[in-house]
């Protein structure tokens, strides 16, 4: 009588852990798929609006997301224009697709791009510390045109005197009663916080 196997080979598995769930990249292993997943964050995008630039269906992004194979040079680049990265951050996808295509790329030299530039370079983090801020506030003044919001100071009374501390709000308009509503709101005097909230509340609402 044959020995029973212990460990039955099973089906391929779709990519994805236990229960469904995406399957997660440890933290400080950099991929092209955990580094476009960054700049999608930061973008305030979701995964599937990359269906966009890629010209296929919402579920065929997550199929990519989830193959094993090294991204086209043809997915990285339409990525790259659709985010508008910098030339750092292009060039760091550029660079690891190439890796993980098999190019024979000195790893010293990989490690030292993709950790903050060259020798003679120093300003590198700077400078691309700048560009991104400048890419978030772009992406929040977008926000602000395309969802007809306005951004309202509050005052906030201090207790014992006379003045008050400065906060803000994002209001939403709409036809139906209640005409103005509140998407988000802080106590902090910083309106990129509260219009970072209010897009953390649109990402949160229902579809």
């Amino acid at each position: 009588m044959p020995a029973t196997n212990p460990m039955p080979r099973k089906g391929p598995n779709n990519a994805r852990g236990a229960g469904g769930r995406s399957v997660r990249v440890p933290l400080g292993v950099s991929t092209v798929r955990a580094v476009l997943r960054r700049h999608i964050r930061e973008e305030h995008c979701r995964m599937q609006d990359l269906m966009v630039p890629w010209h296929c269906k919402r579920q065929t992004v997550y199929d990519i997301f989830h193959d094993g194979r090294p991204l086209s040079p043809q997915h990285v680049e339409a990525a790259i224009g659709w985010l508008g990265l910098d030339e750092f951050d292009a060039n760091e996808l550029r660079l690891l697709g190439a890796s993980e295509a098999g190019w024979k790329l000195d790893p010293a030299f990989l490690a030292v791009v993709l950790e903050g530039g060259v020798q003679g370079s120093g300003d590198l983090a700077a400078r691309r510390a700048e560009q991104l801020g400048l890419r978030q506030d772009s992406a929040r003044i977008s926000a602000l045109q395309k969802h007809c919001w306005a951004l309202e100071p509050l005052a906030l009374p201090v207790a014992g005197g006379d003045d008050a501390d400065i906060g803000w709000r994002v209001i939403d308009f709409h036809c139906a009663a209640p005409e103005r509503r509140i998407v988000a709101e802080t106590g902090e005097d910083d309106p990129r916080a509260v219009l970072d909230a209010a897009l953390r509340a649109l990402q949160a609402a229902p579809a």
